[in-house]
């Protein structure tokens, strides 16, 4: 159980890095194109209208997200078609708001693997009151099937705020496999610089200690950007962002650098992602360019290119 607890808070810490390249790129940044296709603008960088879809290029590979609105200019909808690694990576992701604008809800379906399938996960977001953009927990729901074998998770998470701001959340993940009993205990802080960014987060979990005290399992460092940006879309509220992106931030600034680390693998997993951008009118980013720098691996490069609508 130990190794199964110690893989998981890796593909936690590995998965977060790659979640947030593509956040990065979408919620801090706006997106422009070059090139012919859905919204693709006419070959000279047109950066007209809203984010319709985003083209990433790494070696031979290719991953092509698309983006629906509401009618409030509001994100929607996300897929995500393509591989990594020769793997698919094909997903989609449907976000559902209530009456005032507040998401409740976020359904995501991952491509199945061979020998599993995965039914639709569902996170939903309770709120307090009928005002606060701030959700105090969330259930995350996901089934699957692995070689024939039904297996479920549950990961509710507690959020604390001070002044309104996102400093931690708490996470409780249960699997069908041992009903009652918790899969892993994890917690994430906060740390905000003047301009109430976030410029360092921490994991920590109880892999080491099953049940027990948690240790420093992951960290995450983010510097930003001296300019901001014409974003597609940023909600007033830090919450309603970080159920999107998995920042709490308001801000416009890019993040140029994000380094992270895991405490806890052997030998220890490094990452160094670089970004930068070239800016078309109104400043929108045209394209972008993702250098990541991981332990043990040949750096990595993905060109980005933006397509508007």
């Amino acid at each position: 159980m130990k190794r199964l607890l110690t893989a998981l808070s890796t593909v936690l810490l590995l998965a977060s890095c790659q979640k947030e390249i593509s956040s990065d790129l979408l919620q801090n940044n706006g997106g422009g194109g070059t090139g012919t296709g859905p919204g693709g603008g006419n070959g000279n960088g047109n950066t007209s209208g809203l984010l319709v879809k985003t083209v990433a290029i790494t070696g031979s590979e290719t991953q092509t997200t698309l983006y629906t609105y509401d009618s409030q200019k509001r994100l929607e909808t996300m897929t995500i078609s393509g591989t990594s690694g020769g793997m698919p990576v094909n997903s989609f992701h449907k976000y559902m708001r209530d009456g005032v604008g507040r998401i409740t809800k976020v359904l995501q379906k991952i491509a199945d693997m061979p020998g599993t399938t995965s039914d639709t996960a569902v996170k939903t977001f309770h709120y307090p009151n009928a005002s606060t953009m701030n959700y105090d927990y969330s259930v995350h729901i996901m089934n699957m099937d692995m070689g024939g074998i039904s297996m479920g998770t549950i990961d509710s998470s507690v959020y604390t705020y001070t002044s309104g701001k996102m400093m931690s959340y708490n996470s409780y993940m249960f699997s069908t496999v041992m009903p009652g009993s918790i899969m892993m205990n994890s917690k994430y802080d906060f740390t905000y610089d003047a301009s109430d960014r976030v410029m360092n987060m921490k994991l920590y979990t109880d892999v080491a200690n099953p049940n027990g005290a948690m240790d420093l399992d992951g960290e995450w460092k983010y510097t930003y950007g001296t300019s901001s940006v014409n974003n597609v879309y940023v909600a007033p509220s830090a919450a309603q962002n970080f159920a999107l992106n998995g920042l709490p931030n308001t801000g416009t600034h890019v993040i140029t650098k994000m380094e992270t680390s895991s405490m806890t693998t052997s030998p220890p997993v490094n990452v160094v992602i670089t970004t930068t951008y070239v800016n078309g009118a109104g400043n929108k980013p045209v394209s972008g360019t993702v250098v990541a720098v991981i332990t043990g691996q040949p750096t990595q490069t993905t060109n980005y290119t933006f397509f508007y609508q």
